[in-house]
C-alpha cells in the first residue's frame, strides 16, 4: 500500500500544529501498518530541515508534476487542504480529508459569492 501525506507547513525544527500534525500523521501510519510505503510529500517552498535527520518514512519535495504522479500513483493521499486542481489525478485513489481545521467548511462560506458557479460547486 502506497500512502502520501502532502502537506504545505513547515516540518522541522520550527514546525507548529499543522507540520507537527502532519509528520505525526506519517510516523503512525508508518508504524501502524507494517509494510507500507508512507510518504510526507512537503511543499518545494517550504522550509524543511528534515532531510539532516533519519525519519521511518520518505521525505518528498514534490513540484507540480510530480505532485500530480505522487497522487496518481498512491492507493490512499491524506491532507488538510487537498489542492482542488489534483482531483483529475485520484480518481483511483482514496482521499482522506484531515478535517483538523475547518477549512473545507470555511472556504463553502467564503464562495458563496463565487461568480463562478463551478468554484462553489467544486467546493
Amino acid at each position: 500500500m502506497r500512502i502520501t501525506i502532502f502537506t504545505n507547513a513547515v516540518v522541522g525544527a520550527r514546525m507548529a500544529a499543522p507540520g507537527i500534525r502532519a509528520y505525526n500523521i506519517a510516523r503512525v501510519l508508518h508504524e501502524q501498518l507494517p509494510g507500507a510505503q508512507v510518504t510526507l510529500a512537503i511543499a518545494p517552498s517550504t522550509p524543511c530541515d528534515l532531510d539532516s535527520i533519519d525519519t521511518p518514512f520518505r521525505i518528498a519535495r514534490p513540484d507540480a508534476s510530480e505532485m500530480r504522479r505522487l497522487a496518481h500513483t498512491s492507493d490512499v493521499v491524506v491532507a488538510a487542504k487537498f489542492p482542488l486542481k489534483l482531483l483529475p489525478s485520484v480518481t483511483n485513489t482514496r482521499v482522506v480529508l484531515d478535517m483538523y481545521t475547518p477549512y473545507y467548511t470555511e472556504m463553502l462560506e467564503v464562495s458563496k459569492s463565487a461568480a463562478r458557479r463551478g468554484v462553489r460547486n467544486a467546493w
